[in-house]
């Protein structure tokens, strides 16, 4: 439960730094790429903070941040701010992933167990 808080508090954030650079760093047509990546990250930040749906929105969130990684890593902005939306980044991944451990535990069975022949 703490994770997910952390989790989504991380998002919102990340996604509140994305709007703003949008308008003031980012200039012309790409500004609405930020605008658009702020408010996905928004949107998953309330989804995971009211814990609907977390197999696929968990998932979700760990791949969008992971692909926003990639795509800055391959030819974004090295200034400040994007430096430091980007760390942020990283931890949201971390949080991700510890939280779709916790999250998605599942139990072994055996060959051998009534529980896996079939009925």
């Amino acid at each position: 439960m703490r994770l997910r808080w952390i989790a989504s508090s991380l998002l919102l954030l990340s996604g509140l730094i994305d709007i703003p650079y949008g308008w003031y760093y980012v200039a012309g047509y790409a500004s609405y790429v930020w605008y658009g990546m702020g408010a996905i990250y928004l949107v998953l930040a309330a989804v995971l903070a009211t814990s609907t749906r977390g197999r696929f929105f968990q998932p979700l969130a760990f791949g969008y941040t992971l692909f926003l990684l990639a795509a800055w890593a391959t030819g974004g902005n090295r200034d400040l701010v994007a430096i430091v939306d980007k760390i942020v980044e990283v931890v949201v991944a971390i949080t991700l992933t510890q939280l779709i451990r916790v999250t998605w535990i599942s139990t072994p069975t055996h060959v051998s167990s009534p529980q896996a022949r079939p009925a």
